[in-house]
Parts: structure tokens; C-alpha cells; sequence
């Protein structure tokens, strides 16, 4: 009579008396093997995994063929993340009872979470055909089809889901990251918040809704979120990592470090250290932050070939004299325009200095001075004796803020290319002004960092020569430009950033977005006006007009995150000063 009575208390909600009579049941009969099962289900419910685990293996123990106690420790299993363990309990439960729809529904989670995509769908079919009405069995249906790409699919069964109960918690944060991915981005964050509302517990949640805003360039909300989540649980590395890249989008590098700091898990936690790095160096710390720098070495991104550690890496002791150095070049563009500075100073230490770097950036490199050799990235070295990273070199100089090798130019138009280009730009007396609006499109950060040529509108009205200084112009901008015939367009006949170099050096200044243009622009020494997101990339410091890398350039900054409108209208004033 205590067992039933107990079972109805819980059926009711009512999980305190239904705890005291299972427990009375117990009092009685300790090897009561459905009480001690049923016990497990008042722990679970109060989200007590490890007390439900230690009720449960002693039910089994005293009767094995209990299927409800092999799901319910499947269950305990899943939530304290034992995956494997989970995935055995599920099993034995199915051995028991084949058709069990919630053990099916409970492999087909293990087999999603083991990327076992096809066999995990198959599992949730044939739960929701055993039992339509299976708890989390269409929020299971919907996970599998996520994962196999079929997300209208997934959609339609995390609908279902929350048809029969608007408030399934987890059915609405699938949902939300499915319409994320769609990119109905309003949309998905509504039922994320949702989510957090029906369930204020449900962490993964709260890291996707914090996730989903910092997508949507709303920073300011999605560190709240961060920080109910980390309410719940302190110590979530991803949370924490994923808050100091918020904090850094709202120019808060000091507060960035802090969360990174406490997000690393140990030196091999390299993604986040390099992630460190860049707020360090976004400090001006450049010591501690070029040395952290050196974790990208170990992301895909950055990683050295088996062709170059076939050598010692060079970190920039003296003892280089008559030694062949390979310098290659990494990352962007921009990147091994602003570190190759650093090359002729290794020439100057005695070494036979050789750069691979990418064939379009080879003949703007060969102007470098004592370069012994150049190799276009991929073809095959030459014999050396040493190698180090392009990036790397500011370490090996032990550069600070006040010891950047800030000489310009250091690279140089070739003269036969200056008289190439000469006659194809705009001569009737005004200033000639390059323009370059957009970067590479593929960089993580470009939505950012550029912007739309229509932006740029007012720049026609200020009495200057506009030249195209870009390579590539994307299809949008490519009709704003055909519109525009008083712009000179040059970017269906530049070749290779040599053809860049010299024709910036024929402009009287350019005006370029973060990109290659406005550091080949600051290499050879032109003046450049450099217009920056709200969080721009750390090589442009913080607060500063002026630039330590590149001493003629200038630097407009967006006061407000997105307001290129702002940025443009700075920049029509200052043409306009004398």
C-alpha cells in the first residue's frame, strides 16, 4: 500500500511525500528492488544524477531483469555526461523489453551524440512507432535530422514537440539553434529565451542564446546570458571563452583577458590562449602578448608544414651568422606585408635570409632589401638551416610598444610599374584618392571590417580623383560601381600586389578599410586613412588616431559598433580641412 501510495504522490507532482513513502517502502523491505527504482525517479526528477545512479545499481543488482531500472540509470548516465555508460544501460534495457519506445528514444540520443547520425534517426523512428506519445521521442527525431543537415525537417518534429507541450524546454532550444543555423535569427532567439524561461536551469540553453547573440553582434545581451549560465555552473570553459570574445567586441580587452584567463584549462589549452593573445596585444602588452601569440602555431591555421620542422625553429638568438634562415609567411595578406619588416633585420645578423610566401605577394617582397632568396608557399625549399614564422619575428626581436621597426617605406613600387600605371589614372589636377571598401570575404571577421561602396557615396562630392584600389569587387558593389562614372575602376587589371604598390604610389593618399590595401599603403610609405570597425584588430591599439606600425597612416574608428555612416562622414571633414 505505501509502494501505490508513493507512486501516485509522484505521479501528482508531489515528490516529497512520494520520496518519504518509498523510502518508508524501504524501511521495510531494503532489497525492495521497484521502490529503490522508483526512489531514483524522485532524484532524477529533482536532478540529483549521482544519488539516482547509487539507488539504481543497487535495484539492479537485486533484480537484473528490471527494465525501468536499466532506462532510469541510462537516464542518470546521460546526465552526468558518462555517454558510453548511457548508451550500455539503454541497450541492456532494449535487451529486456525490444520495444521499449523510450530506450530506443534514449540510444537514438547516445548514437547523435557519438555522430552516428544515420543509426540514431533510425533508432528515434522506430521509438515514435513503438510509442507516438514517447516523452522527448519528436524532440529526438528532430536532433537526429539536425544532425544529418535536414534542418526543415528538424524543424517541423521540435514543432511537434512543443504542440503537445508548449513548454518542453529542451524541444525549444532545439528548435532555437535549428532556426539560428537558418538564419531566422529573431525567431530563434525567442525560443531559446523561451527555453531559459521554462527550464531558468537549463544551461545549455543559456550558452546557446548567448552564442546566438553574440552572432547577431549583440554583445552587450549575450554576456548576461553568459553570466546566468555561469551562475549555474562557474567553471564552464566555453562559457567563459566565448564571454571575453563578447567582452572584446565591446572593446573591453582588460575584462576579455580576465575571462579568458579563467577559462584556460592548463598551457596546452591553446585556442584560448591565442585568443588571450590577441587582447594582450590589443593592450599594448606586447611581450606577454606576442609570447602568448605563439599558441596559433598549434591551430590548424597557423600550424608549420612537416617541410619546415625538418629544422630547429629559430627564436631569435644572435648566433644566426652564415646560417640559411627560412622565413615563411602565414595568415593574411596584411599580415606578412606588416611582419616581413622584420626580415632585412635577420639579413642584418649575418644570415643567408630566405622567405616563402605566396606568388602574389612575391614581387612586392623582392623589394626588400638583402633578401638572399624568395619561394612562392608550396614549392620546393631550398636547403636551410633554420626556420622561424613570419609572425613569430616580433618576438624574436623582443618587440615592445616603443621598439617597432617603424620605417617606412620598406617596401617599394617597382619603377617600371609606376610608368605602367601612370597614364591609366585620372589627371586633370584634383588629389587622386584610392579607395578600398571590402577585403577577402572568406576572413572571419569581415562582416566587420568592411562595408558597402554605397557608403562611400559622399566621397564623390569632395573634390577628389576617386581610383578603385581593390582587386576584387564583389557583384553588390560592382552595380554601384558601373553607376558611378566619374570613379576610376583599376581592379580588372591589377595582377599582383607589385601592381598594388605601384599604384598606390602614384595616390596622394588612400582610404582603405583593415585590409592588405592599408598595409602595402603603409609599407611603402603613403599616407593612408585607415577606417576601423567599433573593435578593431589589435595592431591598432586602442584609442589612438595615429598608428605604431605605420607612421603615415590614420586611423577613423566607428564610435558606436556598425556606424560606418559616422566613420564616412569623419573622413569627408578631414578632406575638406586644409
Amino acid at each position: 500500500m505505501l509502494h501505490l501510495l508513493g507512486t501516485l504522490r509522484y505521479r501528482q507532482g508531489a515528490l516529497d511525500e512520494a520520496a518519504f513513502l518509498f523510502t518508508a517502502v524501504l524501511g521495510i523491505d531494503p532489497d525492495h528492488a521497484s521502490a529503490l527504482n522508483d526512489l531514483a525517479c524522485v532524484a532524477l526528477a529533482e536532478r540529483r544524477p549521482g544519488d539516482a545512479l547509487g539507488l539504481l545499481d543497487r535495484a539492479i543488482a537485486i533484480d537484473p531483469t528490471q527494465a525501468d531500472a536499466h532506462l532510469n540509470r541510462g537516464n542518470a548516465l546521460l546526465t552526468l555526461e558518462q555517454a558510453e555508460a548511457a548508451g550500455a544501460a539503454y541497450e541492456e534495457a532494449r535487451a529486456l523489453r525490444p520495444t521499449d519506445a523510450r530506450a530506443l528514444s534514449g540510444l537514438a540520443t547516445i548514437r547523435r551524440m557519438q555522430g552516428r547520425n544515420d543509426e540514431a534517426l533510425t533508432l528515434a523512428q522506430a521509438a515514435l512507432e513503438a510509442d507516438p506519445d514517447v516523452p522527448g521521442g519528436q524532440t529526438s527525431l528532430g536532433t537526429a535530422l539536425q544532425a544529418l543537415g535536414r534542418g526543415e525537417e528538424a524543424r517541423v518534429a521540435f514543432r511537434a514537440a512543443l504542440a503537445r507541450d508548449p513548454a518542453d524546454a529542451d524541444a525549444l532550444n532545439n528548435l532555437g539553434t535549428s532556426l539560428i543555423d537558418a538564419g531566422a535569427h529573431e525567431e530563434g532567439l525567442a525560443a531559446l529565451r523561451q527555453a531559459t524561461v521554462a527550464r531558468p536551469g537549463f544551461a545549455l540553453a543559456w550558452f546557446n542564446l548567448a552564442n546566438a547573440l553574440v552572432t547577431m553582434q549583440r554583445a552587450d545581451e549575450a554576456i548576461t546570458a553568459y553570466q546566468r549560465l555561469l551562475a549555474l555552473e562557474p567553471r564552464h570553459a566555453e562559457a567563459l571563452h566565448n564571454m571575453g570574445g563578447a567582452l572584446m567586441m565591446l572593446r573591453d580587452a582588460d575584462g576579455a583577458v580576465a575571462a579568458f584567463r579563467a577559462a584556460r584549462r592548463g598551457d596546452d589549452d591553446t585556442r584560448t590562449l591565442f585568443s588571450e593573445s590577441l587582447a594582450l596585444l590589443t593592450l599594448g602588452d606586447y611581450p606577454a602578448g606576442f609570447a602568448a601569440y605563439e599558441a596559433r602555431l598549434a591551430e590548424a591555421f597557423a600550424a608549420p608544414q612537416d617541410r619546415h620542422l625538418i629544422r630547429p625553429r629559430w627564436h631569435g638568438g644572435r648566433d644566426v651568422a652564415g646560417r640559411r634562415v627560412l622565413l615563411y609567411a602565414e595568415q593574411g595578406y596584411g599580415d606578412n606585408v606588416q611582419f616581413c619588416r622584420y626580415a632585412p633585420l635577420v639579413a642584418a645578423r649575418g644570415a643567408h635570409t630566405i622567405i616563402e610566401a605566396p606568388a602574389p605577394l612575391l614581387p612586392l617582397l623582392r623589394t626588400l632589401p638583402w633578401i638572399d632568396e624568395f619561394v612562392p608557399t608550396g614549392e620546393p625549399l631550398p636547403e636551410f638551416d633554420l626556420y622561424c614564422p613570419m609572425a613569430s619575428l616580433p618576438l624574436a626581436f623582443g618587440t615592445t610598444l616603443d621598439s617597432v621597426p617603424a620605417t617606412v617605406p620598406y617596401l617599394f613600387a617597382e619603377a617600371h610599374r609606376v610608368a605602367r600605371w601612370r597614364p591609366e589614372l585620372l589627371s586633370d589636377g584634383r588629389r587622386r584618392v584610392g579607395i578600398a571598401w571590402s577585403g577577402n570575404p572568406g576572413f572571419g571577421n569581415d562582416r566587420q571590417r568592411s562595408l558597402s561602396l554605397a557608403l562611400l557615396e559622399p566621397l564623390r562630392a569632395c573634390g577628389v580623383a576617386l581610383h578603385v584600389v581593390q582587386q576584387d569587387v564583389r557583384a553588390g558593389d560592382r552595380a554601384v560601381l558601373d553607376g558611378w562614372p566619374d570613379v576610376r575602376d583599376l581592379s580588372t587589371a591589377i595582377v599582383d600586389f607589385a601592381d598594388t604598390a605601384a599604384i598606390l604610389s602614384l595616390m596622394d593618399l588612400v582610404i582603405s578599410v583593415d585590409t592588405s590595401i592599408a598595409h602595402v599603403a603603409g609599407a611603402i610609405g603613403v599616407p593612408v586613412w585607415v577606417l576601423l570597425p567599433y573593435a578593431a584588430d589589435w595592431r591598432w591599439l586602442r584609442r589612438r588616431e595615429d598608428s605604431i606600425w605605420y607612421p603615415t597612416a590614420r586611423l577613423f574608428r566607428q564610435e558606436t559598433p556598425g556606424d560606418w555612416p559616422g566613420v564616412i562622414a569623419a573622413v569627408v571633414a578631414a578632406l575638406a580641412s586644409p
